[in-house]
């Protein structure tokens, strides 16, 4: 038996979304874009702030940024660039609340945008499309063992065993961007590749340390709890993104775990607590069921402490999207046990051997 459900959209009302700060007086058009995560710079809002005591000096367009003599003249900077914030906005922006379900066609009325989306406040509702719910059919991923142990793909013993010094440059070039390092390099940042070069990766280095081992008690956590090796799970979130929230893949990854469109079909089709009907649903029911999925993973308007806080409370996800990809390894390959078991859900993860080299590397 069939049932077909209608889905709309719940989405704010339009208001203006922070996009990202910057604070490096090395300023190039795709150095912006690659930082903020953004593909272009028209229709943003530039705004500009003195550094010291975030006095207002001036808003211009975004488009400005592709020549800084203008922006210069235009907002009468007297200073170098690094002693201003300059702040990015997305004026008149729409972000998706959540998604209401109806039998009708019609918009959804209040009884049920109240019992679907309680939270929803001064909202607009747009229509999404149409999803088809079938009879479920059975599904139960094998079980799995895990020894203890500092393997990559035993259980750590504790939190604390986690503890990595990696010189992430990439992370050191954003945090320098982002002004929580400050250094006296003459050049902090190549700003051809982000990363932070010799000198700034030097200034930065206690920095990145601890920004790569604040999670190390969640993961463990969520670790134990969805049995997945805690080890394994950070090194991905540590090649994946290095640990900073606001990274954009170039293929529509989300996420710490940079997580594709494919990934979070593995994820509901092996993990059926998250949306039972997934089997059943057409090609449109599923492609919305991934994108609610994926909204649960964005951060929109956040800033970086609210996004940090967000790592921690969506690591449940991460750990359940690599419990997903190992259940898939071993339900194609029921011969395949223990640590290769666990090499071929990572090689599944990427689709290739490479990346394989690269978890195991650490």
């Amino acid at each position: 038996m069939q049932t077909i459900l209608f889905l709309f959209a719940l989405l704010t009302t339009p208001t203006d979304r922070w996009v990202c700060d910057l604070w490096t007086n090395q300023i190039t058009r795709d150095g912006v874009i690659s930082a903020c995560g953004v593909d272009l710079l028209e229709g943003l809002r530039l705004d500009v702030y003195v550094y010291e005591d975030m006095r207002h000096v001036c808003s211009v367009d975004a488009v400005y940024l592709n020549d800084i003599a203008e922006l210069a003249e235009i907002c009468q900077l007297r200073m170098t660039l690094d002693n201003y914030v300059l702040r990015l906005n997305e004026p008149g922006y729409y972000s998706i609340i959540c998604y209401v379900e109806s039998t009708h066609e019609d918009a959804p009325v209040p009884e049920e945008i109240a019992a679907q989306c309680p939270q929803a406040r001064n909202y607009v509702i747009e229509f999404a499309g149409t999803k088809t719910i079938e009879e479920e059919k059975e599904f139960q991923c094998p079980s799995r063992d895990l020894l203890p142990g500092y393997g990559l793909y035993q259980q750590a013993p504790s939190a604390q065993s986690l503890l990595t010094d990696e010189d992430y440059t990439w992370l050191a070039g954003q945090l320098i961007w982002g002004g929580l390092v400050r250094t006296n390099c003459d050049y902090p940042i190549d700003v051809n590749t982000m990363t932070a070069t010799p000198c700034g990766m030097a200034a930065a280095r206690s920095k990145v340390v601890q920004w790569q081992n604040q999670f190390d008690q969640d993961i463990y956590n969520v670790a134990l709890a969805y049995n997945v090796p805690a080890r394994l799970l950070k090194r991905m979130m540590g090649v994946e993104s290095q640990f900073y929230p606001f990274y954009t893949g170039p293929d529509g990854e989300h996420g710490v775990m940079q997580i594709t469109d494919n990934g979070l079909d593995t994820l509901l089709r092996f993990d059926r607590d998250i949306d039972p009907f997934y089997f059943e649903r057409g090609d449109t029911g599923k492609f919305w069921s991934r994108s609610v999925t994926r909204d649960t993973l964005k951060c929109e308007g956040c800033t970086l402490k609210e996004a940090v806080e967000k790592i921690k409370k969506d690591l449940p996800i991460y750990a359940r999207i690599l419990a997903a990809f190992h259940c898939r390894a071993v339900t194609v390959n029921p011969a395949l046990t223990g640590d290769l078991a666990w090499e071929q859900a990572v090689v599944d993860y990427n689709g290739s051997f490479d990346y394989l080299s690269k978890i195991e590397g650490w």
